[in-house]
């Protein structure tokens, strides 16, 4: 079905990200064609070229990827003729399970004592208390030297395997496109959010959701809107690398299916946040964390879900700390009581 779809697209708009490819790339990402993808070459003879298993060879760090093979089909496949499509680097991580649980624990070991690091750096700078509480500042502070710290460690691996960052999401494939896209990966997490923060207040009577607000008003200080702009945007680009671009590809090579290792790694996602918000919060987080890793598998890309993180955390930050500005605000533009 989605590749009658590319080709479709690729046959009346070549060279365009048009809406028939669009939708084949979807329902191909989600249906797991991901070890095997059926082409239509020209002269309308089908192939497949997909991955031989990583438990399959000798060495435990071989790289599946990087051994392509074509398989005949049972029998010729009639379609409409179509140049093949390039494998997403996304789709096929030239990496064993091996590979990936080792490098997951390389990341951590980075994490945890890049944060001990940080700890102790904060503490000197006298943005810790007695109560070992952190400073609001302090809180910026560490969010972005754990960002800096999770970047580096990401491309230091990869890049140190020989891959390329395409790997991890980072490509600017269909730029125009998935900038679009992430508008609609911020709509939709508004959505999911909203809905279920509904439910919510509606099961605990809004208790939650209220002492949720006053948790983020205490993590961070109050700022000029672009600062919370730029810390929005520096969150939304390190945790999508470090969730949906490392993580995701590892639990995905892990688990050997894209649905397991999008809910495995949204739980991951939303767990954390748990030292920092109420714990209902995960409930919305670990829905988002799904559709950020949906558009990230369709796409193979992080653009859109780098986009829809970054808006989804500027919104909530901008009313939470500019409510009562932007109140005046539609008060001067409505018309004087008659």
């Amino acid at each position: 079905m989605y590749g009658g779809l590319r080709c479709l697209g690729n046959r009346f708009f070549p060279g365009r990200a048009n809406a028939a490819s669009l939708t084949g790339d979807f329902v191909g990402a989600l249906a797991g064609f991901d070890k095997a993808r059926l082409y239509i070459p020209k002269g309308g003879v089908g192939v497949t070229q997909g991955e031989p298993d990583a438990r399959d060879t000798s060495d435990p760090f071989a790289a599946p990827g990087d051994i392509p093979f074509g398989v005949p089909v049972a029998r010729p496949v009639l379609g409409m003729p179509c140049q093949p499509v390039d494998v997403a680097p996304l789709l096929v991580p030239p990496f064993s399970r091996l590979r990936a649980f080792l490098e997951l624990g390389i990341l951590g070991v980075v994490m945890l004592g890049a944060a001990l690091l940080l700890g102790m750096l904060l503490d000197q700078l006298g943005f810790v208390d007695e109560q070992y509480n952190i400073d609001s500042w302090g809180n910026v502070l560490g969010v972005a030297v754990n960002g800096a710290a999770a970047i580096v460690c990401i491309i230091a691996l990869t890049l140190l395997r020989g891959g390329r960052l395409a790997e991890v999401g980072l490509t600017g494939r269909r730029l125009a496109w998935n900038v679009l896209l992430g508008l609609g990966a911020f709509l939709a997490a508004i959505a999911a959010f909203q809905f279920i923060g509904l439910l919510i207040t509606f099961l605990a009577k809004g208790q939650p959701l209220n002492e949720n607000i006053g948790k983020i008003k205490e993590m961070l200080p109050r700022m000029h809107w672009l600062q919370f702009l730029a810390l929005s945007f520096w969150v939304g680009l390190w945790e999508e690398l470090t969730f949906r671009g490392f993580l995701l590809t590892r639990l995905r090579r892990i688990t050997g299916s894209w649905w397991a290792a999008i809910l495995l790694g949204a739980a991951l996602f939303a767990l954390p946040h748990m030292g920092q918000q109420v714990a209902l919060a995960v409930l919305p987080l670990f829905v988002i964390g799904i559709i950020w890793s949906v558009f990230t598998v369709w796409r193979q890309s992080l653009l859109p879900a780098i986009i829809g993180h970054a808006l989804f955390n500027f919104a909530q930050l901008f009313f939470l700390f500019y409510y009562k500005e932007i109140v005046a605000f539609f008060q001067e533009l409505a018309p004087p009581p008659a």
